[in-house]
């Protein structure tokens, strides 16, 4: 619900079943099996595409801030921001730590 206007509808999102949480976490914990191998030069990639991903709809991610939690566009937009450098910054420690110094 919007804040500034309660009858106003954000999103919506859905429930699961206590059946469909152990899936969910069962089906993870097979994906893992898979993740777990995955190389850090493609985990990196992962996070900075989610990164590209987030910067190029950045004004729909503060309206949606602005929305829900009621935050202005400074807050929302410093959110935003600081969501895309986070992904960055363990894309580029994926890196760092895949090639160790000698």
């Amino acid at each position: 619900m919007n804040p500034a206007h309660p009858g106003e509808v954000v999103g919506t999102v859905g429930s699961a079943s206590p059946d469909q949480a152990r899936e969910a976490v069962e089906v993870a914990a097979r994906r893992f099996e898979e993740w777990k191998r995955v190389t850090p030069v493609r985990r990196a990639e992962t996070l900075l595409a989610a990164a590209a991903a987030v910067r190029e709809r950045r004004d729909d991610f503060n309206a949606l801030l602005m929305l829900e939690v009621g935050k202005n566009r400074t807050e929302a937009d410093a959110d935003t921001a600081e969501a895309i450098d986070f992904l960055e910054f363990y894309a580029r420690e994926a890196l760092r730590l895949a090639n160790p110094r000698p």
